[in-house]
């Protein structure tokens, strides 16, 4: 979808907005027209995209929190969306959450299970656990050594 397109979705929208009939949002055109499901079917990919893309921002960010709750409504759209999944079980990982990491990356790898990315952030994510988990064995080792 180019830019041009976003932006005729976004005036359309945007009219309803300022008529101030936003409660009867729907009422001017049917939801039954190929017209109406086309457009809906575009601005629901330039959401997944705008989710996506904001995770990743704050991702960068080192917000971690907000990374895994923008991922959330992504998926909430689509919960088959690769890359929400991805960057959720980053964020998950960064933040020591292992297993939901793991259960989240593993979505991913069966929606798409040829992906390079996926299948390495799932290595990182076991590798991570596994080294945490031995630092606590050396730390309770000595504990009660």
């Amino acid at each position: 979808m180019c830019i041009r397109d976003s932006c005729k979705i976004y005036q359309k929208i945007n009219s309803y907005f300022n008529l101030g009939d936003i409660t009867n949002l729907a009422e001017g055109e049917s939801k039954d027209t190929e017209e109406y499901k086309s457009m809906m079917d575009k601005l629901n990919v330039v959401k997944k995209q705008c989710h996506i893309n904001a995770a990743i921002c704050k991702f960068k960010l080192k917000d971690y929190k907000a990374t895994v709750s923008i991922a959330d409504q992504a998926l909430g759209l689509d919960d088959k969306l690769t890359k929400a999944l991805y960057w959720k079980a980053k964020a998950l990982r960064q933040q020591q959450e292992f297993d939901l990491a793991l259960e989240t990356i593993k979505k991913a790898m069966k929606v798409e299970p040829g992906n390079g990315d996926v299948k390495s952030e799932y290595q990182e994510i076991v590798n991570a656990r596994d080294k945490l988990r031995d630092a606590e064995r050396k730390k309770y080792a000595k504990l009660f050594s």
